[in-house]
């Protein structure tokens, strides 16, 4: 797959494709991905501190995203998960600087919803911290389960 998007195509006109002319990607087009995907997309600081989280964060777990912007995520997790995500979370981040570059690491975890139950749910976290314009985890989430008590 390429990194940059075709122009149009007869294919694509025919069946009703709406590809932009440019082969330029712009920001609304990565918006659009990140606001409309539902997959749940965090962005923490090294600290936890929830600094992004896109619409369906609110509809995964029942919080809405401008009452947590700020809070650490870690207030969220189950407290029976806290220790081993703290664990892999300095790990990772260990690698990010002897690798000098973005480290990924996976996790299973369950995280408080707004009306008391809990959801397992697996993250993909993707360390930026040298990124200007991220300056700490990015993290895909997708629920396991459904919300138990």
């Amino acid at each position: 797959m390429s990194a940059r998007r075709s122009g149009n195509t007869k294919n694509q006109e025919r069946e009703g494709v709406n590809v932009p002319k440019t082969p330029e990607w712009d920001e609304d087009f990565y918006k659009s991905i990140v606001e409309k995907t539902a997959e749940v997309v965090k962005v923490c600081r090294p600290d936890g501190t929830l600094t992004y989280a896109n619409p369906a964060f609110e509809e995964a777990y029942g919080w809405e995203v401008e009452r947590v912007l700020g809070t650490n995520i870690m207030e969220y997790v189950h407290e029976g998960d806290i220790d081993r995500i703290a664990r892999e979370t300095e790990a990772a981040l260990e690698n990010s600087v002897e690798n000098s570059g973005p480290v990924s690491n996976r996790a299973v975890y369950c995280f408080r919803c707004a009306d008391g139950t809990y959801r397992v749910m697996e993250a993909l976290g993707t360390y930026l911290m040298d990124d200007e314009n991220i300056g700490g985890v990015v993290l895909f989430t997708r629920a396991v389960s459904s919300p138990k008590s």
